[in-house]
């Protein structure tokens, strides 16, 4: 997750950030910081759901605020070894170039680099120190068409500009290269104002997709929304097909991998979630 030390990039919608979509409808609201008022409106068409007018991003990311990712360590665990399914069963190069957009700690970097592959972290808002040596400083250094894959790992919910983000980041693509982003995906029919990936208590999500709003993403930047198992989604180049086969094969590989880890305590996120509502019922919104 960004953790960026200010943050100016606060947005007055007036269309749907994913299906670009002109109606938007309020849904509920909260009050964030406990103290700025926020309505988080409903898409008509593709049902994903934002915060339009957004004016508290400096103070939700300053190294004063709250800030409660106790689950980074596992969610990179599990990540790792999706990733690792993925280059197994062919959705992804042996010894892939990847670069970690958004990389936090550099940890995800780390464990794909001990698996093998040639990834790199890149945040603009912290030193991902887990994988120094292998951080880029700048998008910019990076040559055109030369990465295999760009993770985007609990990331998209935090963009103030998603789509402009992400135009930005696949020219880097090699030919038949993909996104693969995480996130925790909006359902209207059961997500409402208690779902716990609201998160009030900082403001930091603003985003929050539905899997047809990720599809619609993915055709405006000129690529096919392919959902995959565990929370992931891919953009993929259109004429590469949908994986059907290489899912279910992905599935079965992730779901081993993953299984094993939890059965030796890895990727529950058990006791991360408990020390999450530990740091949320010691900082009381005002």
């Amino acid at each position: 997750m960004p953790t960026p030390q200010y943050c100016r990039l606060d947005r007055d919608l007036s269309s749907c950030l994913f299906c670009d979509a002109k109606g938007l409808s309020r849904h509920f609201a909260h009050t964030i910081l406990g103290k700025y008022p926020a309505s988080y409106e409903l898409c008509d068409t593709c049902h994903s759901l934002q915060i339009s007018k957004v004016a508290w991003l400096e103070e939700s990311y300053s190294p004063l605020g709250f800030h409660a990712d106790t689950g980074s360590v596992q969610r990179s665990i599990a990540c790792a070894l999706f990733l690792r399914a993925m280059s197994r069963t062919g959705l992804l190069p042996r010894h892939a170039s990847v670069l970690d957009f958004g990389a936090g700690s550099g940890l995800l970097v780390r464990l794909l680099r001990d698996f093998g592959l040639d990834a790199h972290g890149y945040d603009r808002y912290t030193r991902p120190l887990d994988c120094e040596g292998f951080i880029t400083e700048r998008l910019d250094r990076i040559a055109p068409h030369s990465l295999n894959l760009i993770t985007i790992i609990e990331v998209l919910e935090h963009l103030p500009e998603p789509l402009e983000t992400l135009q930005s980041l696949a020219p880097l693509l090699t030919t038949g290269g993909k996104i693969l982003l995480r996130s925790e995906w909006f359902d209207d029919r059961k997500h409402g104002p208690d779902w716990e990936y609201i998160t009030p208590e900082h403001g930091q999500h603003i985003n929050f997709p539905s899997l047809l709003g990720m599809r619609r993403l993915a055709c405006r930047l000129g690529f096919t929304g392919v959902p995959l198992p565990f929370g992931f989604f891919l953009f993929q180049q259109p004429d590469q097909g949908r994986p059907f086969f290489r899912s279910h094969a992905l599935r079965l590989a992730a779901g081993w991998a993953i299984g094993h880890a939890r059965a030796v305590g890895l990727c529950n996120f058990k006791h991360a979630m408990r020390d999450k509502h530990q740091q949320v019922d010691a900082h009381p919104q005002d």
